[in-house]
């Protein structure tokens, strides 16, 4: 274990599925969903962040209400370990949550794929301690970890997977339109145009075309995609033939999602998370509000194996050489019979 250490103390953890409400608790967990350092009303800033273990696969979502960037601990990918002291267990709506002390708290987030010896990614203080229960604890939450990225395991249907769409699911046409939907892809590029921050997305699937019908309502229409060589390594070749999709955000409106969502790396895979969609223009458009983010996703996870599997028969299908028609039978030319010669 890296990292300055303290007095070596023995802390007792809960598993998430046996929290108490008016408990303070020591907890460990994969790390799952996150937003980080949101401004609020008052001089605070929070970051939430949903951590799951095997007790409480649906997770449990920890409220850490910090004054200043280094009292948080800045996730920068799912997957990882959360380990937390000190912390209490509320209750609102029926759904209990973890609200880190103020002043007492002791994060650690550790590389979930470097377990037994885990690497600390970030710590919200200088020192800390290990000991034999973290080793446990560890080995524990890292075999569950393992298991939620085994694509031939049997998966949970969990909130952070449940709630995601390709893009060609995606249909604002419907009544109930179709808002706070998550979408794994690929970010091909960030870009700023005014005030407009554009980020655009690719997964393998086609975000449908609109058409009008006669009673003046939209409908969606197929999107027609011509043969021609592309690059799974390359998404921004594809551009041509609308299977990029572009999200945009007001950077004016909501400055704190804008700034975490310019901090995602051109390449990277990502849930883009509450996203809402609306039918404009003959096209369908994608935007994001002050709840949305980005949850950059390890490549190895199963949301980005199967994402990348259905991107590679994309590619494989419009990589395709087209079929010509076969040429059209030549006719035989029979020779002329000779002609006779008049006597």
């Amino acid at each position: 274990m890296e990292g300055d250490l303290e007095d070596d103390v023995e802390y007792e953890y809960t598993r998430l599925g046996d929290l108490r409400v008016g408990q303070e608790v020591h907890v460990f967990g994969v790390l799952v969903d996150y937003r980080l350092n949101r401004k609020t009303r008052g001089k605070d800033h929070l970051s939430m962040y949903t951590i799951v273990d095997e007790s409480a696969p649906n997770g449990v979502l920890v409220m850490h209400f910090h004054r200043t960037r280094d009292n948080a601990i800045q996730a920068n990918r799912a997957y990882d370990v959360l380990r937390l002291h000190r912390c209490r267990v509320q209750e609102h709506n029926g759904v209990k949550q973890l609200f880190p002390d103020r002043f007492r708290f002791g994060g650690l987030l550790l590389d979930g794929g470097a377990a037994p010896a885990p690497k600390v990614l970030d710590k919200n203080s200088p020192k800390f301690n290990w000991g034999d229960a973290d080793n446990k604890m560890m080995e524990e939450i890292s075999a569950y970890r393992a298991t939620l990225m085994n694509p031939a395991l049997p998966q949970p249907q969990v909130p952070y997977r449940s709630s995601c769409k390709t893009l060609a699911e995606i249909d604002p046409t419907k009544p109930e339109g179709e808002k706070r939907f998550d979408v794994i892809c690929r970010v091909v590029s960030v870009e700023l145009d005014g005030h407009i921050l554009l980020l655009r997305i690719w997964d393998g699937t086609d975000l449908h075309a609109l058409q009008q019908t006669d009673a003046g309502t939209w409908e969606r229409v197929p999107v027609v995609i011509e043969n021609q060589p592309v690059s799974a390594e390359r998404p921004q070749e594809i551009e041509s033939f609308g299977s990029v999709a572009t999200v945009k955000m007001n950077m004016s409106d909501f400055p704190d999602t804008a700034a975490e969502l310019q901090r995602v790396s051109v390449g990277s895979w990502c849930r883009m998370r509450a996203v809402d969609a609306v039918a404009e223009n003959w096209k369908i458009s994608l935007w994001l509000s002050g709840i949305s983010g980005a949850v950059l996703l390890p490549g190895d996870s199963l949301e980005v194996l199967r994402r990348r599997a259905a991107c590679a028969e994309r590619v494989k299908l419009l990589s395709r050489p087209q079929q010509q028609p076969p040429p059209p039978p030549q006719q035989e030319h029979l020779a002329a019979p000779p002609t006779k010669k008049q006597p």
